[in-house]
């Protein structure tokens, strides 16, 4: 199966589904937390064909929100969460999904498509319970994705690279972290990294500022 792009707005909703599952102190997260993700873009096309199918979207994230905070989580996780088993196919299948339907990225419509298949999720569940099924759903969405291909195409997918100087800030952090046995690179050791190569648009501005990069790194090492 082809490679597509993951269109900008897709790439933000699973970030803030990655956020939402730190700030309640997940090791992994599920589809529960993309569809959380999802109904929070007020204007997306998964929001407006709810809208068309009637469905009570402040009641649904309600729902959402109840199931979101019965699933726990442990105070003690300091890694960052990953999508587990079933977030991870969910993915699969709406690339799956975006080469079926002949398109050339994969955006929110697959992801939530997708969603509506997977009988054994715990999002999918919930929406059949609000009336959402792939029946029902499934050729509004459709619907709904075929006219804005035709008026707005897609946003170009995000191809973001690091500039060489950031890949060697980068590399220093991680050294830095590694020398005072830290299991992460925190803020501290990339402020630390960039005063250490002393370049670039930020140390710029802290001479600008009349900052004493000295005493700055200074104060790090304390």
């Amino acid at each position: 199966m082809p490679h597509l792009p993951y269109t900008r707005g897709l790439h933000k909703v699973l970030e803030r589904a990655r956020i939402e599952a730190a700030w309640r102190h997940r090791i992994e997260f599920g589809p529960e937390f993309y569809l959380d993700s999802m109904l929070s873009r007020r204007h997306s096309l998964p929001v407006r064909a709810l809208r068309q199918l009637a469905v009570d979207i402040d009641q649904l994230q309600i729902d959402l929100l109840v199931l979101l905070r019965s699933l726990g989580g442990d105070d003690s996780i300091v890694t960052e969460p990953e999508p587990d088993a079933a977030a991870r196919a969910l993915q699969q299948r709406a690339e799956a999904l975006a080469v079926e339907m002949q398109h050339s990225w994969v955006g929110m419509a697959h992801l939530f498509l997708a969603m509506l298949d997977d009988t054994a999720c715990r999002a999918t569940d919930l929406l059949a319970r609000h009336g959402v099924t792939r029946d029902a759903a499934g050729a509004t969405i459709r619907r709904l994705l075929e006219e804005d291909n035709a008026q707005h195409p897609p946003a170009p997918p995000v191809r973001t690279t690091y500039s060489p100087l950031l890949q060697e800030i980068v590399r220093i952090a991680q050294e830095e972290a590694r020398l005072w046995r830290q299991r992460q690179v925190e803020p501290e050791h990339l402020l630390g990294a960039m005063l250490r190569k002393g370049e670039g648009d930020a140390i710029r501005i802290l001479r600008q500022l009349g900052v004493d990069l000295t005493d700055l790194a200074l104060h790090l090492e304390t």
